[in-house]
This record gives structure tokens, sequence and C-alpha cells, in this order.
């Protein structure tokens, strides 16, 4: 059972100014005081060491002030202060050769570093907001190395919850979860997409596997060839281990049951990652394309739902089938253009995926659709 005991002036005082407390003044050289802006009836006095006499009865009167102000029970609370101020993310590789808990020298500096890599791909794909860099920096300088376990091979990274003291940009993300705890939520998210992606998708070496709108919702997810590129890494040299990926979360701040579960990749997946990060790495997007060609694939679930068609054209000196989404407003439209052969003229951004041996499109977003009939160009949205 936890008491009051457990709770050390340090703790408390990390705790304050996670919580936005300000510490305002000093009474003398034995006392702080910490007020919380706009509520002036809270004021929390504490001595400037643990080993003042009334140092037990100022933080049973700090804790009884959070517990009403945060509407917390007391256990619950302390449980609070006295948590790990970071979420510990677990990589387990699994293969004959670490079976004992010992792996070659640089391929384990390999796996501390490529997952250090996925922390800050996840980082760097944050929104713009005020001294981003800065705070990126100071967030990675607090991320420490854990140690491994027998039995296969476990690196830990301890992913620090870094707080940015401006209310004003801290408010800008979710439910004022602190920086750190959403570098590690994108992180999970981006190897979690990829290992269900896996799993959905019938796909192997060969990239016209691919599904154009696949490879759009990878992109939208923020997984770019780096994050494959530090996966692939992560497989060892030979490409032969299984991958385990958990996070163990902080209590300090909620987190959704959905991520408390481990994510594995086997190592034959690493064939296809190695194949999808290099499409990734040749995406390419342009705006205001306009294209003339054929509707071809036209098709939808339901009556009352948009659509999905391929527009055959040529683009960057090359026959493809640009693929876009139908309107329900316009659906009959291009089913007559379909029927009818006619053709259809599009304005619009176009994402790519370039390779060797073929292009992936898609539209992205639609500026106007134009169908050509009896030569002439009739406006449709």
């Amino acid at each position: 059972m936890i008491s009051m005991e457990d709770v050390s002036l340090a703790d408390l005082e990390r705790y304050l100014t996670s919580k936005g407390w300000l510490k305002v003044d000093a009474l003398g050289t034995s006392f702080e005081i910490w007020v919380f802006p706009g509520l002036s009836m809270y004021e929390i006095t504490l001595p400037v060491n643990e080993g003042h006499k009334r140092f037990r009865t100022l933080v049973d009167d700090a804790l009884s002030q959070l517990c009403s102000k945060e509407s917390l029970g007391y256990e619950e609370l302390i449980r609070k202060i006295i948590s790990p101020t970071f979420d510990r993310m677990l990589v387990r590789v699994v293969a004959g050769d670490v079976s004992k808990g010992r792996i070659p020298f640089n391929e384990g500096i390999d796996l501390y570093s490529s997952t250090f890599d996925l922390l800050k791909d996840s980082a760097r794909c944050l929104h713009k907001f005020k001294d981003k860099q800065k705070h990126i920096l100071a967030f990675k300088s607090e991320v420490m190395m854990g140690q491994t376990q027998v039995g296969s091979y476990i690196i830990s990274l301890d992913s620090p919850l870094y707080e940015i003291g401006d209310s004003e940009v801290s408010g800008m993300f979710d439910q004022g979860k602190s920086l750190g705890r959403l570098i590690n939520e994108k992180t999970f998210d981006k190897v979690r997409f990829i290992s269900e992606f896996l799993d959905d998708c019938e796909l192997n070496a060969d990239e016209s596997k691919f599904d154009e709108f696949e490879l759009h919702e990878l992109t939208s997810k923020g997984i770019t060839n780096t994050v494959c590129d530090s996966l692939l890494k992560l497989f060892g040299v030979k490409s032969h281990r299984d991958l385990e990926l958990t996070f163990e979360w902080s209590p300090k701040e909620d987190i959704d049951e959905s991520y408390k579960k481990s994510v594995f990749l086997s190592s034959k997946s690493s064939t296809k990652i190695r194949t999808l990060g290099e499409l990734l790495k040749n995406r390419r997007k342009e705006a205001s394309v306009t294209l003339v060609g054929n509707i071809e694939d036209l098709h939808r679930r339901y009556k009352d739902e948009d659509g999905r068609a391929k527009l055959k054209t040529k683009y960057k000196n090359r026959e493809v089938g640009i693929t876009f989404d139908v309107a329900k407003e316009i659906y009959d439209e291009i089913v007559g253009a379909h029927s009818k052969k006619y053709a259809v003229q599009i304005t619009g951004e176009v994402h790519s995926f370039l390779s060797s041996k073929k292009m992936i499109a898609k539209f992205n977003s639609i500026e106007d659709i134009q169908i050509k009939k009896n030569g002439d160009l009739d406006y449709v949205t």
C-alpha cells in the first residue's frame, strides 16, 4: 500500500511543474510558495529540503489541495506523483543467435540506434509549433538506455514524458498530453499499422501487389521510408530475427487499452518492408495537374456512398491508371462517361510512387472534373 512517505520533495516539485503550477516566492531560506495561475484559492507551501521538521505536514497539506483541485483520491494522486516520468519502449528480437541474451556489439548498437530513429521520426512528423526544434532536441536528450533479459535480446529506451512549459503550445496537443507521450503513441501507432497492413494485404516482393489507396493510407499515418529502414535494421544483418514491440506506459498520463498490447513483426516481413520502403522513398506529389483520359475500374459498395475509379491516361511519360474518389453526387455522370467511353479531364493534386517497374498514382484532391461530350468539355464539379 502506498502512502505519503513514498512521496519525495523532488517527486512533488516535478509533478507541480508538469501540471502548470508556478514557484513564485520564498519565505526566508526555509520555504517556497507554489500557486496555480488563475486559481487564487490554491497555494502550496513546501520546505526547501526534506530535513525540515514540518516536511511531512506540508506535504500532506499539498496532497490535500491537489486531491481537491484534480478530483482524485489520495492513493491515486500519490501513484501519479511517484510514477516514472517516462514510457519504456521495449523491442525484443527473437532468433537462435540471441537466445542467451547476447548479441554482437555492432548489431546491438544498431538495435538501439534504429529504435531511437523510430522515436525521432515520430517527433519530426509532428505539426509545427512554437520552438518545435528546441523541444524536440530536449526530448531526445532525455531518452535513456535500459537493459536486456536472458532468453532473447531485449533493448529498452526510457522515453521521457517531456513537458512543454508554454501552456498555449501544450494546449495544441490531444487532451493535454505531454509532447513525450504524443511521440511515444505515434511511434507505437506506426509500427502497429505496418504490422496490420502486412497482415491484411496480399503482397510480396513485387510492388505490383500494392494498392494505391493502401500506400496513401500509409503516408497519411506518417509512415516514411526512414521508418521502414529503421525496422529493417532491427531484423538484423541477415533479416532473420522476429520483432516484438511493447511499451510500458507511465501511469502519470492516461492511455487507451489498445496501446497496452504488443506488436509483432515476423522476419518474413522484412522483404515486404524493404519493397515498401523503396516505394515510399520515391513518393512524389504535384499540385494542379490536368490530365485527360478514359474511365476504367469504376465501382462502389453501396448506392448512397462515394465510389472509386481510375483515369487511364499518360503521366510523366508513362501509361498509368490514376485512382480517384468519385463523389456520390456525380457518380451517375461518371458512369455515363465510362459506358460511352467519353474522355474525362481531371485537375487536382497527384501523389505518385515511382519504381523502375511501374508507377502507382492517385488524385489526392480534385479541383474539377469535366467530361468531353461530342468534342466539348462539360463542367461536372
